[in-house]
């Protein structure tokens, strides 16, 4: 039975096992990864693996690397004494690091960034976890464009050393191996905290349905999401004939948790019923019926597919990560087996009954929405009485923005409706552009945006905003290739825009009304003189009433 060998190469902790290939493949993993970034120094990380990277593959060595959200990859692979030379290579630029390519590494993973699209795990993780931690996933390496050397070498210093790294090998350790890394403690794994909202909710993705779980970090767990999406295959696909690939993945976002995740593509017959029956698909799950049948399947192919001779060395990249991540580790694959194995459908029914109930719902917009799980919101509270900004389109437009010595709101004046509102100390990053756009993100990831050019005095808006947020959560963006413009109503339009503001109708209409009558006294028209002023204000009084309704319903639109 295939047993991890274990030993440690300089300070490093070592993992094998004997595959009898003539090559070698190595990855030296470090407990450092996307978790360990905040927004404004996200891509920091991925900067560093290029740069110890760079030019070090040939036609015989393959090297790749990988930032996740817990650790960082170098892979290599290929003739033994070139893997040998490589990691010696990568670990010593590690302990001395040359910088002097970051401006275009940095470029090349910006342009890298225009290409690459936010998968579907990557986009559900912000509706859990905002933009801090794990949520961190779902947003672009913003630090790249505030990325120096100064501020790297710390890093390198804490994360990429002895002491915090593994390595993994699919042979023995061969003579001559190296690991010249500076020494350094293990980093431990930051806590996943969640945002402060009640579950199930939903939210809106491209297309498709993406659903996710909170689990603990279990064998049972670690096979939720392979039971959901083998459910899924025969519900959406087998039997009604509306998807083509169901998918699953599972995440550990800290020492103690992960995220399940099930979603698949949808035809546009599945629309209407879909969420209302996955939703009732997992909770006739989470009692059990049925499960037993889809555990026996998805345990078989998973107990195949880790005795398979080809991936064997996943036993070791298992047991470095159980060592990196502070959780036990199984030496044997026959320890592996055992552990699988014993899972019941008990067991794994009380754990899809946790993803029920800490579930999150993405679908496409076009899907039916039962009203019993609530799409998310951004939370609003009152508009506060500060120094407030009107949109140039007003009075068309009623929005204010207000800029208060604790916060940055967006709403209407004298509804109920609340302005959405982000409090400068819970801001996680603001993207500012040179033509002084900026967008704030708090660590929920709610936003709100400025542009200066859609409000009166914008500039000067911006210049308050500037004057309340700290220096260190900028992120200073490249200039725009074109400013946006607001659509603007024609004079007229605007001129009679005013005249439905019931503050500006009322006492405008009652003017001229006394105007009109003072005219027929100027001019002695004495007959009839009772009867039009009853009727010029009941037409001043019915011309208020329409005014009113008119921008109540203009300001709930």
């Amino acid at each position: 039975m295939t047993t991890v060998g274990q030993t440690m190469i300089g300070a490093v902790p070592t993992f094998w096992v004997e595959t009898g290939r003539d090559t070698l493949a190595a990855t030296l993993v470090f407990r450092a990864g996307m978790v360990d970034e905040t927004l404004t120094t996200r891509g920091w990380i991925h900067v560093l693996e290029h740069l110890a990277l760079h030019d070090r593959e040939s036609g015989t060595l393959h090297v790749n690397g990988s930032v996740g959200l817990l650790t960082t990859r170098f892979d290599v692979h290929g003739p033994v004494h070139e893997v040998v030379a490589a990691l010696a290579g990568i670990a010593d630029w590690l302990a001395n690091p040359v910088l002097d390519r970051l401006d275009h590494e940095a470029r090349v993973l910006r342009a890298e960034a225009d290409l690459r699209q936010v998968g579907e795990v990557g986009a559900a993780l912000p509706w859990r976890y905002g933009a801090a931690g794990p949520g961190l996933a779902g947003y672009g390496e913003f630090g790249l464009n505030n990325v120096d050397p100064d501020r790297l070498r710390p890093l390198l210093g804490r994360l990429f050393t002895a002491g915090n790294a593994a390595l993994v090998l699919d042979g023995p350790p061969p003579d001559g191996l190296t690991m010249p890394l500076a020494g350094g403690e293990r980093h431990p794994l930051p806590t996943a905290h969640s945002c402060a909202q009640t579950l199930p909710l939903g939210y809106v993705i491209r297309s498709g349905i993406t659903l996710s779980g909170d689990l603990p970090r279990t064998d049972a767990a670690m096979l939720v999401p392979m039971v959901l999406r083998e459910h899924l295959h025969r519900t959406l696909r087998e039997e009604a004939g509306g998807a083509y690939a169901p998918w699953a993945h599972y995440e550990a976002v800290d020492a103690d948790r992960a995220i399940a995740f099930v979603g698949s593509d949808l035809a546009a017959h599945l629309r209407p019923t879909v969420v209302s029956q996955v939703v009732e698909d997992l909770a006739r799950l989470s009692s059990g019926d049925g499960l037993e049948e889809l555990l026996n399947h998805v345990r078989a192919g998973y107990l195949q597919a880790i005795r398979d001779p080809y991936n064997l060395v996943g036993l070791a990249m298992g047991s470095a990560a159980a060592s990196l991540h502070g959780r036990p580790i199984s030496s044997t694959l026959q320890e592996r087996i055992d552990e699988v194995a014993a899972v019941t459908v008990t067991e794994l029914a009380d754990h899809v009954a946790m993803f029920h109930s800490s579930l999150l719902l993405g679908v496409e917009g076009k899907v039916s929405w039962p009203a019993t799980i609530p799409m998310a919101q951004m939370p609003t509270r009152p508009l506060e009485r500060s120094r407030r900004f009107r949109l140039r389109a007003y009075p068309q437009a009623p929005e204010r923005l207000v800029v208060s010595e604790t916060s940055l709101q967006l709403g209407q004046v004298g509804t109920e409706l609340g302005a959405q509102t982000v409090e400068y100390a819970a801001v996680a990053a603001v993207l500012a552009v040179p033509d002084g756009g900026r967008q704030l993100i708090d660590r929920d990831g709610w936003g709100l945006t400025v542009e200066p050019t859609f409000w009166r005095d914008g500039a000067r808006a911006v210049r308050e905003l500037d004057a309340r947020l700290p220096p260190a959560a900028y992120v200073r963006l490249p200039e725009r290739t074109t400013v946006p413009q607001p659509d603007l109503p024609t004079l007229g339009t605007h001129v009679l825009g005013y005249l439905t503001v019931p503050w500006i109708y009322l006492p405008v209409s009652l003017v001229v009304a006394l105007l009109i009558i003072a005219g027929f006294v100027a001019m002695r028209f004495t007959s009839g003189q009772p009867a039009l002023i009853i009727l010029l204000i009941a037409m001043t009084i019915g011309g208020h009433r329409w005014v009113v309704r008119e921008y109540r319903r203009r300001q709930r639109q």
